[in-house]
């Protein structure tokens, strides 16, 4: 029903921004499923695949990612969506493509309000690399290496957005 779609649209989303994110996906599901065309459809298919990794179910959620990101190569939540999918692949232990798509978000969207986060999360992603090598101290020391400067690069990034838990970190 055209009549209902700004309120299904508007629906979901309040969920979603008020934190009953259970409660959300069904709603956010529905509106992606039943409103193919709608002029809504960028903000909607982010806050299903979003809400998925809130939730997370993040073979779920890179799946919707990755469809969301071919749709909307140019959209206004490029770095939310790519900060979203370096989540489900780290969570994956995906690391090598978890750091792959927080380096797509900073090249992109340097100014992200999220890039301190993003880059922890690298920094994180190496020094679980690191944790994993077992045979080759050279190796493991480089991406040691690697880790602390991504850290030291979030801490630089959180102090430049005011993110008192990055810089505390």
């Amino acid at each position: 029903d055209p009549a209902r779609e700004l309120a299904d649209h508007l629906f979901g989303a309040a969920l979603y921004f008020l934190g009953s994110h259970e409660e959300a996906q069904p709603d956010l599901d529905m509106f992606a499923e039943k409103y193919p065309d709608s002029g809504n459809r960028e903000a909607a298919l982010y806050y299903q695949a979003s809400n998925y990794v809130i939730l997370g179910q993040f073979k779920k959620a890179a799946g919707l990612i990755d469809r969301y990101l071919e749709e909307f190569p140019k959209s206004k939540f490029i770095d939310l969506a790519l900060f979203d999918r370096a989540t489900c692949h780290f969570n994956l232990e995906e690391y090598d493509k978890s750091i792959a798509a927080i380096d797509r978000m900073k090249a992109e969207r340097p100014d992200s309000v999220v890039l301190d986060r993003a880059l922890n999360m690298a920094g994180d992603a190496y020094d679980s690399q690191a944790g994993l090598e077992t045979e080759d101290q050279g190796k493991k020391l480089e991406l040691t290496g690697k880790a602390w400067e991504y850290f030291s690069t979030a801490i630089e990034a959180g102090k430049k957005l005011q993110h008192k838990p990055t810089v505390a970190e």
